[in-house]
């Protein structure tokens, strides 16, 4: 379940947080010690992203917070998102059990909203010395 609104500016990095229950109303978190995460975004091209444990992955795309509480940080970097046209996105996030009982589940689907930007800075203003 994701700890905050789903929506994002066009060029900005997104960093989206999530945390996963295996039974939320006994406050049962889903340990994610040695689990591999997944998370794509319909966007065209896709976006990828997964913890270190997948090939191609890194604590930089998925970062484990706090594997006990089942915590979870998802970043796009704002050149990803500066390629992301406005509009509604589809994502998903898929979990993958430790060695040697490998169990996949899809723990999300959702949707991300991006808006264009407003201001575009093109060159910062250069400074004018008084006279």
């Amino acid at each position: 379940m994701s700890l905050q609104d789903p929506i994002y500016i066009k060029g900005d990095t997104i960093e989206m947080q999530f945390q996963l229950f295996q039974d939320k109303v006994n406050n049962v978190y889903w340990n994610l010690t040695g689990h591999q995460v997944r998370f794509q975004l319909n966007t065209t091209p896709k976006i990828y992203k997964a913890t270190s444990n997948v090939t191609g992955g890194s604590s930089d795309q998925i970062n484990i917070i706090d594997a006990a509480h089942g915590i979870f940080l998802v970043s796009i970097t704002c050149e990803e998102s500066a390629e992301i046209a406005p509009g509604d996105y589809k994502f998903e996030i898929q979990v993958t059990t430790p060695s040697p009982n490998l169990k996949k589940y899809t723990v999300e689907q959702s949707t991300l909203r991006v808006h264009d930007e407003v201001i575009v800075w093109e060159d910062e203003p250069e400074d004018e010395e008084g006279p």
